[in-house]
Protein backbone atom coordinates (compact mmCIF):
# COMPACT_ATOMS: atom_id res chain seq x y z
CA UNK A 1 0.00 0.00 0.00
CA UNK A 2 3.18 2.20 0.51
CA UNK A 3 3.68 2.44 -3.16
CA UNK A 4 -0.26 2.44 -4.76
CA UNK A 5 -1.21 6.05 -5.45
CA UNK A 6 -5.34 6.74 -5.11
CA UNK A 7 -7.25 9.00 -7.66
CA UNK A 8 -11.10 9.47 -6.70
CA UNK A 9 -12.92 11.01 -9.32
CA UNK A 10 -16.54 10.43 -10.42
CA UNK A 11 -16.63 13.35 -13.24
CA UNK A 12 -18.08 11.44 -16.79
CA UNK A 13 -15.20 13.66 -18.28
CA UNK A 14 -12.37 12.51 -16.21
CA UNK A 15 -13.71 8.67 -16.31
CA UNK A 16 -14.08 9.00 -20.15
CA UNK A 17 -9.99 9.79 -20.36
CA UNK A 18 -9.13 6.74 -17.79
CA UNK A 19 -8.38 4.20 -20.43
CA UNK A 20 -6.10 6.79 -22.45
CA UNK A 21 -4.65 7.59 -19.09
CA UNK A 22 -3.86 3.60 -18.27
CA UNK A 23 -2.37 3.30 -21.68
CA UNK A 24 -0.28 6.10 -21.12
CA UNK A 25 1.08 5.45 -17.56
CA UNK A 26 1.91 1.55 -18.45
CA UNK A 27 4.52 2.89 -21.10
CA UNK A 28 6.50 4.28 -17.76
CA UNK A 29 8.84 1.37 -16.35
CA UNK A 30 8.28 2.55 -13.20
CA UNK A 31 4.83 2.33 -12.94
CA UNK A 32 3.45 -1.19 -13.04
CA UNK A 33 0.15 -1.46 -12.80
CA UNK A 34 -2.76 0.63 -13.53
CA UNK A 35 -6.72 -0.53 -12.47
CA UNK A 36 -9.86 0.53 -10.85
CA UNK A 37 -12.42 -0.04 -8.37
CA UNK A 38 -16.03 1.74 -7.75
CA UNK A 39 -14.88 2.49 -4.63
CA UNK A 40 -11.96 2.81 -2.86
CA UNK A 41 -10.45 -0.06 -0.62
CA UNK A 42 -10.55 1.11 2.64
CA UNK A 43 -13.71 3.42 3.04
CA UNK A 44 -16.35 0.93 1.84
CA UNK A 45 -18.38 -0.33 -0.93
CA UNK A 46 -21.86 -0.26 -2.49
CA UNK A 47 -24.60 -3.02 -1.10
CA UNK A 48 -27.05 -4.32 -2.86
CA UNK A 49 -29.61 -7.46 -2.81
CA UNK A 50 -28.51 -10.15 -5.05
CA UNK A 51 -30.33 -13.74 -5.81
CA UNK A 52 -27.66 -16.52 -4.91
CA UNK A 53 -28.29 -20.08 -5.30
CA UNK A 54 -28.39 -21.93 -2.28
CA UNK A 55 -27.09 -25.41 -1.45
CA UNK A 56 -30.77 -26.77 -2.43
CA UNK A 57 -30.06 -24.69 -6.04
CA UNK A 58 -32.62 -22.32 -5.09
CA UNK A 59 -31.76 -18.72 -6.09
CA UNK A 60 -32.30 -16.77 -2.68
CA UNK A 61 -32.31 -13.27 -1.51
CA UNK A 62 -28.75 -12.27 -0.05
CA UNK A 63 -27.76 -8.76 0.67
CA UNK A 64 -24.39 -8.20 0.26
CA UNK A 65 -21.62 -5.64 -0.44
CA UNK A 66 -20.70 -5.15 -3.98
CA UNK A 67 -17.63 -4.14 -6.03
CA UNK A 68 -16.67 -3.75 -9.55
CA UNK A 69 -12.90 -3.78 -10.26
CA UNK A 70 -10.80 -3.82 -13.28
CA UNK A 71 -7.76 -6.46 -13.93
CA UNK A 72 -5.22 -6.46 -12.22
CA UNK A 73 -6.83 -5.22 -9.18
CA UNK A 74 -6.24 -8.07 -7.36
CA UNK A 75 -2.74 -9.09 -8.19
CA UNK A 76 -2.05 -5.49 -7.69
CA UNK A 77 -4.05 -5.18 -3.99
CA UNK A 78 -2.26 -8.90 -3.36
CA UNK A 79 -5.71 -10.26 -2.72
CA UNK A 80 -5.43 -13.92 -2.92
CA UNK A 81 -7.91 -16.29 -5.15
CA UNK A 82 -8.33 -19.29 -2.97
CA UNK A 83 -9.82 -21.40 -5.46
CA UNK A 84 -10.88 -20.90 -8.89
CA UNK A 85 -9.58 -18.19 -11.25
CA UNK A 86 -10.09 -14.64 -11.31
CA UNK A 87 -11.03 -12.21 -14.47
CA UNK A 88 -9.32 -12.90 -17.44
CA UNK A 89 -8.87 -10.72 -20.85
CA UNK A 90 -8.33 -13.39 -22.63
CA UNK A 91 -12.68 -14.65 -21.68
CA UNK A 92 -14.64 -12.80 -23.04
CA UNK A 93 -17.58 -13.48 -21.39
CA UNK A 94 -16.24 -12.43 -18.37
CA UNK A 95 -17.32 -9.40 -18.23
CA UNK A 96 -20.98 -10.21 -18.37
CA UNK A 97 -21.49 -13.41 -16.41
CA UNK A 98 -18.60 -13.56 -14.15
CA UNK A 99 -18.51 -13.01 -10.23
CA UNK A 100 -15.75 -13.09 -7.66
CA UNK A 101 -17.12 -13.55 -3.68
CA UNK A 102 -15.23 -13.58 -0.81
CA UNK A 103 -14.76 -16.47 2.03
CA UNK A 104 -17.63 -14.71 4.37
CA UNK A 105 -20.04 -15.57 1.88
CA UNK A 106 -19.63 -18.60 0.94
CA UNK A 107 -20.07 -19.40 5.05
CA UNK A 108 -23.15 -17.30 4.94
CA UNK A 109 -24.72 -19.59 2.01
CA UNK A 110 -23.25 -22.58 3.90
CA UNK A 111 -22.05 -24.70 0.61
CA UNK A 112 -21.12 -27.96 0.96
CA UNK A 113 -19.51 -28.25 -2.15
CA UNK A 114 -17.33 -26.60 -4.76
CA UNK A 115 -18.73 -22.91 -4.65
CA UNK A 116 -17.68 -22.63 -8.36
CA UNK A 117 -20.30 -22.79 -10.57
CA UNK A 118 -23.12 -21.24 -8.75
CA UNK A 119 -25.24 -18.88 -10.25
CA UNK A 120 -26.02 -15.39 -9.33
CA UNK A 121 -28.83 -12.96 -10.56
CA UNK A 122 -28.08 -9.06 -9.82
CA UNK A 123 -30.65 -6.01 -11.80
CA UNK A 124 -28.24 -6.19 -14.71
CA UNK A 125 -25.77 -8.90 -14.89
CA UNK A 126 -26.83 -12.75 -14.38
CA UNK A 127 -23.48 -15.37 -14.49
CA UNK A 128 -22.22 -17.63 -12.06
CA UNK A 129 -19.46 -17.30 -9.43
CA UNK A 130 -15.78 -18.13 -11.22
CA UNK A 131 -13.03 -17.50 -8.16
CA UNK A 132 -13.07 -17.39 -3.96
CA UNK A 133 -11.09 -14.00 -2.66
CA UNK A 134 -9.62 -14.34 0.45
CA UNK A 135 -11.61 -12.24 2.96
CA UNK A 136 -10.46 -8.29 3.20
CA UNK A 137 -11.34 -5.45 4.68
CA UNK A 138 -12.65 -3.27 2.14
CA UNK A 139 -13.90 -1.23 5.10
CA UNK A 140 -12.13 -0.05 8.41
CA UNK A 141 -11.43 -2.48 11.05
CA UNK A 142 -14.21 -0.90 13.07
CA UNK A 143 -16.48 -2.53 10.49
CA UNK A 144 -17.70 -5.97 10.12
CA UNK A 145 -16.62 -8.51 7.12
CA UNK A 146 -19.81 -9.09 5.72
CA UNK A 147 -20.65 -11.21 2.38
CA UNK A 148 -19.13 -9.66 -1.27
CA UNK A 149 -19.57 -10.12 -4.88
CA UNK A 150 -16.95 -8.42 -7.05
CA UNK A 151 -17.58 -8.08 -10.88
CA UNK A 152 -15.80 -6.60 -13.81
CA UNK A 153 -16.37 -3.23 -14.88
CA UNK A 154 -18.57 -3.70 -18.24
CA UNK A 155 -18.91 0.47 -18.66
CA UNK A 156 -21.25 0.89 -22.38
CA UNK A 157 -20.09 3.91 -22.51
CA UNK A 158 -16.28 2.74 -22.70
CA UNK A 159 -15.25 5.20 -19.30
CA UNK A 160 -12.92 4.19 -16.31
CA UNK A 161 -13.99 3.17 -12.73
CA UNK A 162 -14.76 6.20 -10.17
CA UNK A 163 -11.21 5.05 -8.39
CA UNK A 164 -8.16 4.99 -10.29
CA UNK A 165 -5.03 2.55 -8.47
CA UNK A 166 -1.57 3.31 -9.68
CA UNK A 167 1.58 1.02 -8.81
CA UNK A 168 4.71 2.45 -8.49
CA UNK A 169 7.85 0.55 -8.43
CA UNK A 170 10.87 3.01 -8.26
CA UNK A 171 12.28 4.64 -5.42
CA UNK A 172 12.43 8.15 -6.84
CA UNK A 173 8.52 8.80 -5.98
CA UNK A 174 8.41 12.82 -6.65
CA UNK A 175 10.04 11.94 -10.21
CA UNK A 176 6.86 9.56 -11.06
CA UNK A 177 4.60 11.45 -9.05
CA UNK A 178 5.96 14.59 -11.98
CA UNK A 179 5.51 12.18 -14.71
CA UNK A 180 1.75 10.99 -13.95
CA UNK A 181 0.56 14.82 -12.76
CA UNK A 182 2.11 15.90 -16.74
CA UNK A 183 0.10 12.96 -18.32
CA UNK A 184 -3.21 13.75 -16.67
CA UNK A 185 -3.21 17.43 -17.30
CA UNK A 186 -2.14 16.42 -21.30
CA UNK A 187 -5.29 14.02 -21.21
CA UNK A 188 -7.79 15.86 -18.36
CA UNK A 189 -6.53 19.45 -18.17
CA UNK A 190 -9.82 21.19 -16.86
CA UNK A 191 -9.58 19.23 -13.52
CA UNK A 192 -7.13 19.39 -11.26
CA UNK A 193 -4.71 16.63 -10.27
CA UNK A 194 -5.40 15.58 -6.80
CA UNK A 195 -4.40 11.99 -5.32
CA UNK A 196 -3.32 9.90 -2.06
CA UNK A 197 -1.68 7.19 -1.36
CA UNK A 198 -3.53 4.35 -0.36
CA UNK A 199 -1.84 4.06 2.91
CA UNK A 200 -2.99 6.86 3.89
CA UNK A 201 -6.35 6.12 2.69
CA UNK A 202 -6.25 3.34 4.89
CA UNK A 203 -5.71 5.38 8.05
CA UNK A 204 -8.34 7.98 8.10
CA UNK A 205 -10.98 5.96 9.58
CA UNK A 206 -8.15 5.90 12.62
CA UNK A 207 -7.25 9.56 13.28
CA UNK A 208 -9.85 10.57 15.48
CA UNK A 209 -8.86 7.38 17.70
CA UNK A 210 -5.28 7.88 17.40
CA UNK A 211 -5.94 12.01 18.65
CA UNK A 212 -8.27 10.46 21.53
CA UNK A 213 -5.28 8.34 22.83
CA UNK A 214 -2.85 11.17 23.02
CA UNK A 215 -5.03 13.18 25.01
CA UNK A 216 -5.56 10.94 26.65
CA UNK A 217 -1.90 10.19 27.62
CA UNK A 218 -1.38 13.98 28.02
CA UNK A 219 -4.28 13.77 30.40
CA UNK A 220 -2.66 11.20 32.17
CA UNK A 221 0.68 12.44 32.18
CA UNK A 222 -0.65 16.09 33.86
CA UNK A 223 -2.51 13.93 36.53
CA UNK A 224 0.46 11.91 37.54
CA UNK A 225 2.77 14.95 37.66
CA UNK A 226 0.04 16.84 40.00
CA UNK A 227 -0.34 14.01 41.91
CA UNK A 228 3.42 13.66 42.56
CA UNK A 229 3.57 17.05 43.40
CA UNK A 230 0.93 16.75 46.09
CA UNK A 231 2.62 13.51 46.98
CA UNK A 232 5.97 15.47 47.65
CA UNK A 233 4.73 17.79 49.40
CA UNK A 234 2.35 16.11 51.94
CA UNK A 235 5.96 13.20 52.62
CA UNK A 236 7.48 16.90 53.37
CA UNK A 237 5.04 17.88 55.92
CA UNK A 238 4.90 14.60 57.54
CA UNK A 239 8.23 14.02 57.82
CA UNK A 240 8.38 17.26 59.30
CA UNK A 241 6.20 16.49 61.52
CA UNK A 242 7.86 13.54 62.90
CA UNK A 243 11.27 14.74 62.48
CA UNK A 244 11.70 13.73 66.66
CA UNK A 245 10.26 11.06 66.36
CA UNK A 246 12.26 9.80 63.64
CA UNK A 247 15.26 10.55 66.18
CA UNK A 248 13.71 8.67 68.79
CA UNK A 249 13.53 5.74 66.84
CA UNK A 250 16.83 6.06 65.49
CA UNK A 251 18.53 6.27 68.58
CA UNK A 252 16.91 3.13 69.53
CA UNK A 253 18.23 1.36 66.67
CA UNK A 254 15.92 1.99 64.03
CA UNK A 255 17.83 1.12 60.75
CA UNK A 256 18.03 3.01 57.47
CA UNK A 257 15.21 0.91 55.92
CA UNK A 258 12.88 0.46 59.23
CA UNK A 259 12.67 4.07 58.72
CA UNK A 260 11.71 4.42 55.24
CA UNK A 261 9.29 1.60 55.19
CA UNK A 262 7.54 3.28 58.93
CA UNK A 263 7.24 6.39 57.19
CA UNK A 264 6.06 5.06 53.22
CA UNK A 265 3.93 2.28 54.35
CA UNK A 266 0.44 4.63 55.05
CA UNK A 267 1.27 6.68 52.14
CA UNK A 268 2.03 2.95 49.48
CA UNK A 269 -1.62 1.79 51.69
CA UNK A 270 -3.35 4.65 49.99
CA UNK A 271 -1.59 4.40 46.87
CA UNK A 272 -2.61 0.77 46.21
CA UNK A 273 -6.18 1.24 47.72
CA UNK A 274 -6.20 3.48 45.01
CA UNK A 275 -4.59 1.61 42.11
CA UNK A 276 -7.65 -1.67 42.84
CA UNK A 277 -10.87 1.27 42.89
CA UNK A 278 -8.98 2.87 39.56
CA UNK A 279 -8.20 -0.84 37.81
CA UNK A 280 -11.66 -2.07 38.42
CA UNK A 281 -12.97 1.22 36.78
CA UNK A 282 -10.46 0.17 34.04
CA UNK A 283 -11.33 -3.07 33.48
CA UNK A 284 -14.85 -2.56 32.42
CA UNK A 285 -13.74 1.26 30.53
CA UNK A 286 -11.17 -1.48 28.49
CA UNK A 287 -13.95 -3.29 28.03
CA UNK A 288 -16.56 -0.59 26.29
CA UNK A 289 -14.00 0.77 24.39
CA UNK A 290 -12.62 -2.90 22.97
CA UNK A 291 -16.73 -2.92 21.79
CA UNK A 292 -15.87 0.27 19.27
CA UNK A 293 -13.94 -2.42 16.79
CA UNK A 294 -15.02 -5.54 16.21
CA UNK A 295 -11.64 -6.82 14.92
CA UNK A 296 -9.53 -6.32 18.07
CA UNK A 297 -6.49 -8.40 19.61
CA UNK A 298 -7.09 -9.82 22.97
CA UNK A 299 -6.05 -7.72 26.11
CA UNK A 300 -5.05 -9.43 29.70
CA UNK A 301 -7.25 -6.68 31.30
CA UNK A 302 -6.20 -7.57 34.61
CA UNK A 303 -2.71 -7.81 33.84
CA UNK A 304 -2.61 -4.63 32.28
CA UNK A 305 -4.52 -3.05 35.93
CA UNK A 306 -1.55 -4.81 37.88
CA UNK A 307 1.41 -3.48 35.99
CA UNK A 308 -0.54 -0.44 36.47
CA UNK A 309 -0.68 -0.73 39.80
CA UNK A 310 2.77 -1.67 40.43
CA UNK A 311 4.01 1.25 38.20
CA UNK A 312 1.95 3.89 40.47
CA UNK A 313 3.32 2.14 43.76
CA UNK A 314 6.78 2.51 42.31
CA UNK A 315 6.17 6.42 41.25
CA UNK A 316 4.99 7.21 44.64
CA UNK A 317 7.61 5.38 46.92
CA UNK A 318 10.59 7.44 44.56
CA UNK A 319 8.80 10.62 45.39
CA UNK A 320 8.53 10.21 49.11
CA UNK A 321 11.09 8.66 49.29
CA UNK A 322 13.53 11.91 49.10
CA UNK A 323 12.20 12.98 52.62
CA UNK A 324 11.92 9.79 53.97
CA UNK A 325 16.08 8.75 52.86
CA UNK A 326 16.82 12.84 54.31
CA UNK A 327 15.07 12.45 57.61
CA UNK A 328 16.35 8.63 58.19
CA UNK A 329 20.03 9.45 57.91
CA UNK A 330 19.82 13.78 59.88
CA UNK A 331 21.85 12.71 63.09
CA UNK A 332 19.28 12.18 65.81
CA UNK A 333 21.17 14.31 67.94
CA UNK A 334 19.88 17.34 65.59
CA UNK A 335 16.24 15.73 65.20
CA UNK A 336 16.02 15.37 68.80
CA UNK A 337 16.89 19.11 69.46
CA UNK A 338 14.55 20.01 66.37
CA UNK A 339 11.45 22.37 67.98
Amino acid sequence: MDDVLVIESKAPIVKKAIPSLKQELLKNRDISAVSGSSFTVGTGSSTTILKVENSEKELVDLFTAHLSVDFDFFDMMGIAVLEGRSFSREITTDKDSAFLVNETLVKEMGWADSPIGKRIKGRVRDGKVIGILRDFHYQSLIAKLTPMVVDLNNNVLNEGLPVTYIKINSKNTQKILEYIEQKWKELIPMYPFEYEFLKDTYAKPYEFPRKLLQIFNLFAFLCVFISCLGLFGLSSFITERRTKEIGIRKVHGASVVNLLINISSNFVKLVFISGIISGVMCYYTISDLGQMWVYHPEINRWGINLVGIGIALAIALVTVSYHAIKAALTDPVKTLRYE
